[in-house]
């Protein structure tokens, strides 16, 4: 190392020494300032849970004067002091006063004089004590209830007042009012024990519960000279000094958002900084509770630390200097040796990123073929699906002509009698004919246009919509009335409202009826009074249609595999018709079981399945909602 490099790591030392050192000061402040931030956190947290024990003291007391006020105790005491009663009434008030641990229970006349109180074995005891001139008293006794802190005038002890208007239960007069005094001592207590100082101040600003004793009763901020002339001869807080607490802000810490204090506390006779977090007790209008956290502490162990870190990073840059004279003379070596390395990386990340891209090629030629298959298979499923509905219209096609070549023989005739009629003279004949024509054109049209909408191919993914049950169930009849009707056999259908709709698809919906309405109808061919049901049901969530007849039901064999692929007991049957219809069903959200109406040769237990139903029952369920409302 020459003698001029040796100068500049010497300056350049320097340099960082000062500026380290700098920093360090700085990151002090800082970390002083971010210690205070997080105490005024935590205060304000602390201030949040003391204002709900003070909150929760409150409640616990406040409803207790509503019940009390109609109590038949209170009552018939306050319109007959008999001696008996009134003892029995203050050794009722004594129990409750100690099971619900308050300072006192009591109960004044409508003079404004105790008759009854919790403490009346005490040397102290209320009874006889004339309080007409608590604000308490006549503000019950005028508006129904009141609520005032005051300093005891016989147990010297400050508490929380609360008072309630009693009233005649016949007349409706007021008799009395009944005063629960609430005394906060024993939260005080726990908040002298935790050794961090709170207190309640009201809106006057005057100090009313806190862990410092002499604090009682000392002010925020200064009174008005009549102000607090009134408030000691109400004696609302006895001879009181008002005099305002020791809290001077500090300039020097004390932000927009933090507060800091400096505090002379009573029994630490020596001054302090304290973070004051202020929080309002929205269960006590006007009354605020304050709560100081030691901030010095926190702000030197914030200084020491950053301090700390200084002296350790000046000892780091004096290794490190020692470290730099010694590595110099290996840079040129270790640069040729990082340079070498260097393109070695290079070439294993090429090699990497090349195999990265013939693996990303590969999965996203898997990804495409897979996407195909699934088109494949959607395809494939949908064409299955116009095979069985093509495979039930054949079985309804012969029936289906059946039915128009009645409508189309009797279109020639009443076409051929209209030509007559003209001939002769007589058109309002021969226009009755002409719309009788007209009629069974639509007739016609209505079959032919039902066929032609059931043998559609529907495309791919077609969206499921809110759609009425009855038009599905009408098309179902119309395409499987001849069939039924060529064999005698009966369907009693249930009648639906036109308002009823179900989650689904028109054409496979029918095409789900019609395959149970046909199997019902096979089944029943050649049996004595073939009948058939189809019943509803239904709930705010779903629709339950069940289709049974009193054929010769499922054979037991085939019962438990109804649903499984190429599984009949028809001839000529595939075995796919049941499958397709469970799977249509539960595209819809809803489901299709099959079974028998009676297997014990009793009555049907089904629900929705008549008396006389003895063949197979087939229960397809469907959502009176999209899946996305449910």
């Amino acid at each position: 190392m020459t003698h001029r490099q040796r100068g500049l790591l010497a300056l350049a030392l320097v340099i960082c020494v000062v500026i380290t050192w700098a920093v360090a000061t700085a990151s002090g402040r800082w970390a002083e300032r971010e210690s205070l931030n997080e105490l005024g956190d935590r205060a304000t947290a602390a201030a949040g849970l003391n204002v709900a024990l003070v909150r929760n003291s409150l409640e616990k007391y406040r409803s207790l004067p509503l019940v009390l006020a109609q109590d038949d105790d209170l009552t018939a005491v306050l319109k007959n002091e008999d001696p008996i009663r009134i003892i029995r009434l203050d050794e009722k008030l004594e129990s409750l006063a100690t099971a619900i641990e308050a300072s006192a229970v009591y109960l004044l006349d409508r003079e404004g004089r105790a008759i009854a109180a919790s403490n009346w074995r005490e040397p102290a005891t209320f009874v006889g004590i004339d309080y007409r001139f608590r604000p308490y008293f006549r503000q019950a006794f005028d508006l129904g209830t009141a609520e005032h802190f005051a300093l005891g005038t016989r147990s010297h002890r400050a508490g929380l007042y609360l008072s309630r208007r009693v009233h005649d239960e016949v007349t409706g007069e007021a008799i009395g009012v009944v005063v629960v005094k609430v005394d906060f001592s024993s939260l005080e207590d726990d908040w002298r024990r935790a050794g961090v100082p709170v207190f309640v101040t009201d809106e006057r600003g005057i100090v009313l519960i806190t862990s410092e004793r002499e604090w009682r009763f000392d002010v925020l901020r200064p009174l008005p000279a009549d102000v607090a002339t009134a408030l000691r001869e109400s004696l609302q807080f006895g001879n009181a000094a008002f005099n305002p607490l020791p809290l001077r802000p500090s300039r020097e810490l004390s932000t927009e958002s933090l507060s800091v204090v400096n505090v002379t506390l009573p029994e630490r006779k020596q001054n302090a900084d304290y973070v004051l977090a202020t929080q309002a007790i929205d269960s006590q209008p006007g009354w605020s509770l304050h709560l100081l956290s030691p901030a010095r502490d926190v702000m030197n162990r914030a200084s020491n630390g950053a301090e700390l870190v200084a002296t350790a990073v000046m000892v780091l840059l004096l290794t490190v200097s020692g470290l730099i004279a010694w590595r110099m003379w290996q840079g040129r070596q270790r640069s040729r040796e990082q340079a070498a390395i260097r393109e070695s990386l290079a070439a294993q990340v090429a090699a990497r990123t090349r195999d990265l891209s013939l693996a990303n090629e590969r999965l996203t030629a898997e990804v495409d073929e897979r996407r195909r298959a699934e088109e494949r298979l959607h395809r494939t499923q949908e064409e299955l699906v116009q095979a069985s509905r093509l495979a039930l219209l054949g079985q309804v096609t012969a029936g289906v002509a059946h039915e128009i070549n009645q409508p189309i023989a009797a279109i020639r005739t009443f076409a051929d009698n209209a030509a007559v009629l003209l001939t002769r003279g007589q058109p309002d004949i021969a226009r009755e004919n002409l719309a009788t024509i007209a009629s069974l054109t639509d007739r016609v049209g209505a079959i032919t246009g039902e066929l032609r909408d059931f043998s559609r191919k529907q495309s791919v993914g077609r969206p499921l919509t809110m759609m009425p049950l009855r038009d599905a169930v009408d098309g179902a009849m119309l395409l499987v009335n001849t069939h039924r009707q060529r064999h005698a056999i009966s369907i009693d259908v249930q009648d639906i409202v036109p308002s009823m709709q179900v989650y689904a698809e028109r054409i496979r919906l029918e095409q789900i009826l019609i395959n149970l309405l046909q199997n019902a109808v096979e089944a029943l061919v050649d049996r004595v009074d073939p009948h058939i049901w189809l019943r509803i049901a239904y709930d705010d969530r779903q629709v339950v249609v069940t289709v049974s007849d009193n054929g010769p039901g499922l054979h037991p064999d085939v019962v438990d595999l109804l649903f499984t692929p190429f599984t009949t007991s028809k001839p000529q049957g595939l075995g796919l018709g049941l499958v397709i219809s469970r799977d249509l069903a539960r595209e819809f959200g809803g489901d299709l079981v099959g079974g028998n109406a009676a297997p014990d040769e009793g009555q049907s237990s089904i629900p929705l399945v008549p008396r006389d139903a003895t063949g197979a029952v087939f229960t397809l369920t469907l959502r009176r909602m999209p899946a996305s409302e449910t």
